[in-house]
């Protein structure tokens, strides 16, 4: 298992009340996530010579996706799901993860579709995705992001 942690570089500015302004009950701020990686045992399948060349990462995404600590903004009003979802993700993160897990043509599975972010970082990449969200109410925010390209 490896652990990666998505620092949010620009959290929102609430304070944390707990027993304000005495010291005790202090509520910390949720500026971070983890990001946990499994690895299922055994050997992987074989991976054609020319999937590998259409997947290679340069030198620059190798060391910078292999830190622990990834230092990236949360989306901003830009997003066509601000204000829809409440909790949205940067393209990067999944960005990020589809790189360096899978190649070209190979299946990403988001069982937490939410605002179709994964999906849609997806299918930039040239992979096939499946996507489930428990709420039909995101739909639509789902398609705008993987049908009409929105610039998020």
């Amino acid at each position: 298992m490896d652990l990666y942690i998505w620092n949010r570089t620009n959290p929102t500015k609430k304070l944390m009340f707990g027993s304000y302004p005495y010291p005790r009950n202090f509520y910390a701020q949720n500026t971070i996530e983890f990001i946990a990686v499994y690895v299922k045992d055994g050997k992987p399948e074989p991976v054609s010579e020319e999937k590998k060349q259409q997947s290679i990462l340069s030198e620059k995404e190798w060391i910078e996706f292999t830190k622990q600590i990834w230092d990236i903004p949360i989306p901003n009003k830009s997003d066509v799901a601000f204000g829809k979802h409440s909790a949205l993700t940067p393209e990067e993160i999944p960005y990020r993860c589809i790189r360096m897990f899978s190649f070209v043509g190979d299946i990403v599975l988001d069982p937490f579709a939410g605002s179709g972010t994964t999906l849609k970082v997806a299918k930039q990449l040239n992979r096939n995705f499946v996507g489930y969200e428990l709420y039909e109410s995101y739909e639509p925010i789902i398609e705008t992001k993987l049908f009409h390209n929105v610039l998020v």
